[in-house]
């Protein structure tokens, strides 16, 4: 069986995503598609526009076979954390053969070369990074800046979202000396995709299509089968947005104060002071947000310190996880070869991690950090449950089991 691994977010499931997933498929003869998937939040600091259960199963009917839930402490993170959380899963899941991933470059020579260099951070570009960073850029433009002073052309790989998670993913494979090889798909799309609808629209432009129009029915041509018919039968169900959590987020600046703001992870280097003293004048998060980032404080840092605020996500708490690379693997969703996947590697004994296909069970995990980490994420994903449908009742996850497709995807 040959096994290939996804890191993604799916919100939602596009033509993008379907391309990279058939071309994988293509090239690798999989058997199995494995898929890290961001749960309640994700990288860019915002809530997931679409339920993940709902994510879970376009995916599903897309054609992969396995879907694991991506914890907030990495899913909500810079990059180099989103990476290494979602590598450490898909490498200590055992069985994983292959990691496949989209880029602007597509061809993995190049990013590889850059994932080396970074990795091993040389006196000269760590004389270069120290400059960019005294000067008041932000650490991704200093790092950027600084293997630009000694290999130009790979720096240019950094300037390209896609490009730059690849290397990280490669920086982690290459850190914990991973078995999976990998591989990278050129990214498909538009040039404008992010902002306007096309042939291949960006997941950025199908949110924000939904939240100026509203309407479903405009992204039939657009869509995979499968994800517009799921958006069209639910699109009652509301998505949510940073800004629905605005009330909090100002509830808990007004109560920590900038001392205990401190403490929040992602804070530090004075932008707990900034935010604090951007309250007392925005009168909406856009406002907020607009007040507080500088060339040095981004709007996706900015975002991600919202999220971690409103969820209580302490630097130790963290820490904690990292220095005892908590992690398990929650299921969501599986079909007929993602349970016979599971099934081979718990018989074959090969995973160094926790398989949670249950929660309801209340059996503890092993390492308490890991623990820890579960439980927060519940509680996270209560708090945009809650938001998302006015109620727990049915839509707690404490009440959810996994997705199952009976059916196998014909490609």
């Amino acid at each position: 069986m040959t096994v290939v691994g996804i890191i993604a977010e799916y919100d939602p499931f596009h033509k993008g995503h379907l391309h990279h997933l058939q071309e994988t498929l293509r090239l690798t003869g999989a058997d199995c598609v494995v898929a890290v998937m961001s749960g309640s939040f994700t990288q860019r600091g915002e809530p997931a526009a679409f339920d993940k259960w709902l994510r879970t199963e376009m995916a599903l009917q897309n054609g992969v076979d396995l879907v694991i839930e991506l914890p907030f402490y990495y899913a909500c993170n810079q990059a180099a954390e989103f990476a290494d959380g979602a590598v450490g899963i898909l490498d200590r899941l055992g069985g994983v053969d292959v990691l496949s991933f989209g880029s602007e470059c597509g061809e993995i020579a190049p990013l590889e070369e850059a994932a080396v260099c970074l990795a091993e951070e040389g006196r000269l570009f760590q004389k270069q990074l120290r400059l960019g960073l005294d000067s008041g850029l932000a650490y991704g433009k200093a790092r950027t800046e600084a293997l630009a002073a000694i290999r130009p052309k790979l720096a240019e790989l950094l300037r390209q979202p896609n490009n730059l998670l690849g290397i990280e993913y490669l920086i982690s494979c290459r850190q914990r000396n991973s078995k999976m090889k990998a591989l990278t798909i050129p990214r498909r799309g538009s040039e404008h995709s992010d902002v306007s609808l096309s042939a291949c629209p960006s997941a950025t432009a199908i949110r924000r299509h939904l939240r100026e129009q509203g309407r479903a029915e405009d992204l039939k041509e657009v869509l995979p089968q499968a994800s517009w018919e799921l958006i069209r039968d639910r699109q009652e169900i509301k998505r949510l947005e940073l800004a629905d959590f605005y009330e909090i987020l100002a509830a808990r600046i007004l109560l920590a104060g900038q001392a205990g703001l401190e403490n929040i992870y992602s804070a530090g280097e004075g932008l707990a002071n900034r935010l604090c003293a951007a309250l007392d004048q925005a009168a909406d998060l856009a406002g907020l947000i607009r007040l507080t980032k500088t060339s040095r404080y981004t709007e996706a840092r900015v975002r991600r310190l919202s999220a971690h605020i409103i969820s209580g996500l302490t630097k130790e708490r963290f820490y904690r996880a990292k220095q005892a690379d908590a992690a398990y693997a929650r299921i969501l969703g599986f079909s007929l070869r993602g349970r016979s996947f599971l099934k081979k590697i718990k018989k074959e004994k090969s995973s160094r991690l926790p398989v949670l296909t249950n929660i309801h069970r209340g059996r503890p995990l092993d390492d308490p950090a890991a623990e820890e980490m579960l439980a927060f994420d519940l509680a996270v994903s209560e708090l945009c449950h809650f938001l998302r449908y006015g109620r727990l009742a049915e839509f707690s996850d404490h009440r959810r089991s996994p997705v199952h497709r009976v059916e196998t995807a014909s490609f």
